[in-house]
C-alpha cells in the first residue's frame, strides 16, 4: 500500500483507474477502528495485486481530505474508470470486500490473505485476520484492549496477566488455584461475536463465565452475579482456527467484558491462558473534528 499525500498524487492515481480499481483508505494516527483495520488492509492489498491501493493518513494529506469531503474515518473510496464506484466508511470489512469483489473480481493472490504476521509488520498484539477466523464482518479487536488497564485476580507474578499481550509463547497462569478472573477493557464500544482463547490444552479454561460492562468484580460476585452468558469449552475449541461463538444480542454495546475462568480441561490446579482474542466490530468509527460520521454510501 503506497502512502499519498498531495492533490497532484491523488489526481494521478485517480486518471491511472481508467483500466483499473483504485481504492484509497484515509486514515488517521489517533483513529482506533484504523489501527484495527490498516493491518488487514495490508493483506487484502496483498491479495488483490490487480487494484491499486493507496493510504491517505489525514495529519499528512489534510488538504485531499478536504477535497474528498472526508469526514470521518477510517474511509475507503473506490475508484475506477475515473469514478467514484465505492465508498465505505468505518471498519466494515463486509462491505470493503464486497465492493473489490464487484468492482476487481476475485483476489489474484489468496495465501496474502492467510500469510503469517511476518508480511505485514510485527505487532505487539495478536495479528488481526481478514474476516477473523472465517468470520464474515468481523475482525480481531485485540488492538482495542486498554492493556494497561486490564487487570487479573489471582495470576502468578511469575506468569501474569502481561503475557497475554505478549507474542511467542508465554501465558497468564493462575496461582493458588485453578481460577482466573481477568478484566479487558476496550477503548470504544464493540459488538462482540466471539472469542478465541488459546492455551495449552491441558492446563487450558473449561468452564468460563463471561460479563459484559462489569468492571471491578471480585470473587465472590462471581456467585451473586448472573453471568452474560457461560461457556463450556471442549478440546475442539482450542483448534487453530476454532472460535467461540457469543450470544450476539448480548453483546450489542459492549466497553469491557469481566472473565470468569472455573476451571480448566484437565482439571489441574493451575490454569494457563495464552490468548483471549476478541472478534467483533467498533461500533463507530473515529471522529474527525466534530463532524458527524456518515454511514456506508
Amino acid at each position: 500500500m503506497q502512502d499519498l499525500t498531495t492533490v497532484q498524487q491523488f489526481d494521478t492515481a485517480v486518471a491511472d483507474s481508467a483500466n483499473k480499481l483504485v481504492v484509497f483508505y484515509f486514515t488517521s494516527a489517533t483513529c482506533p477502528p484504523c489501527r484495527v483495520l490498516s493491518p488487514l488492509l495490508e493483506r487484502i492489498s496483498q491479495a488483490y495485486a490487480q487494484v491499486d491501493f493507496y493510504k491517505v493518513q489525514l495529519e499528512k494529506a489534510p488538504a485531499v481530505a478536504s477535497a474528498q469531503q472526508v469526514s470521518a474515518v477510517p474511509n475507503l473510496k473506490f475508484y475506477k474508470g475515473g469514478e467514484l464506484v465505492g465508498n465505505v466508511v468505518g471498519a466494515n470489512l463486509e462491505g470493503i470486500q464486497d465492493n473489490l469483489q464487484r468492482h476487481a473480481g476475485m483476489p489474484s493472490n489468496l495465501e496474502a490473505l492467510t500469510a503469517g504476521p511476518e508480511t505485514v509488520g510485527s505487532s505487539t498484539t495478536k495479528p488481526s485476520r481478514p474476516s477473523a477466523y472465517g468470520i464474515p464482518g468481523h475482525s480481531d479487536l485485540s488492538s482495542m484492549v486498554m492493556s494497561t488497564q486490564a487487570g487479573a485476580l489471582n495470576q502468578n507474578n511469575d506468569q501474569p496477566l502481561a503475557n497475554l499481550f505478549t507474542p511467542g509463547n508465554a501465558y497468564l497462569e493462575s496461582d493458588v488455584d485453578e481460577q482466573l478472573l481477568i478484566y479487558l477493557p476496550f477503548n470504544q464500544a464493540v459488538k462482540l461475536h466471539s472469542l478465541k482463547f488459546e492455551g495449552p490444552v491441558s492446563h487450558a479454561p473449561k468452564t468460563v463465565k463471561i460479563y459484559a460492562n462489569r468492571p471491578n468484580m471480585g470473587f465472590d460476585e462471581t456467585e451473586s452475579v448472573q453471568p452474560t452468558q457461560v461457556l463450556e469449552l471442549t478440546e475442539a475449541d482450542y483448534a487453530e482456527l476454532a472460535t467461540t461463538s457469543l450470544r450476539f444480542v448480548r453483546f450489542q454495546n459492549v466497553s469491557s467484558i469481566t472473565v470468569f475462568v472455573e476451571d480448566n480441561l484437565g482439571g489441574e490446579d493451575i490454569t494457563r491462558v495464552q490468548r483471549i482474542i476478541p472478534i467483533g466490530t467498533p461500533i463507530d468509527g473515529a471522529m474527525v473534528s466534530n463532524i458527524r460520521q456518515g454511514g456506508e454510501e
